[in-house]
């Protein structure tokens, strides 16, 4: 706790990691209401491997990154596209099950 109270870095960097933590828990949470309710009534299994590529897509991230650092322009471009796919492959059949949820609907 020293250390903690020493150093505002340490602080900052704590408070962005609780803020980062606490905004991952709530996304996932509404989204794993929305996807078991009525409108798209998934079971638990399918919103869980929904969750498996979006961890997939974090790690690929990762790895794009440290190719990147490592100077591999090759490799990252690739990477990069993948980690931007994923995401949007994971997402597809959530929008296509009902489409008319993912417009907003603005007051007239």
């Amino acid at each position: 706790m020293a250390l903690f109270a020493q150093e505002p870095v340490l602080r900052w960097r704590a408070a962005l990691g609780a803020l980062t933590f606490a905004g991952f828990s709530v996304l996932w949470t509404a989204v794993v209401f929305l996807l078991s309710g009525p409108a798209y009534g998934w079971q638990e299994s399918t919103i869980g491997l929904l969750g498996l590529v979006g961890a997939a897509g974090s790690f690929a991230a990762s790895t794009a990154g440290r190719l990147a650092d490592r100077g591999w322009r090759t490799a990252s471009p690739a990477s990069a596209r993948s980690c931007c796919w994923a995401p949007g492959a994971s997402w597809r059949p959530a929008a296509r099950a009902a489409p008319g949820h993912w417009r907003p609907s603005w007051p007239a």
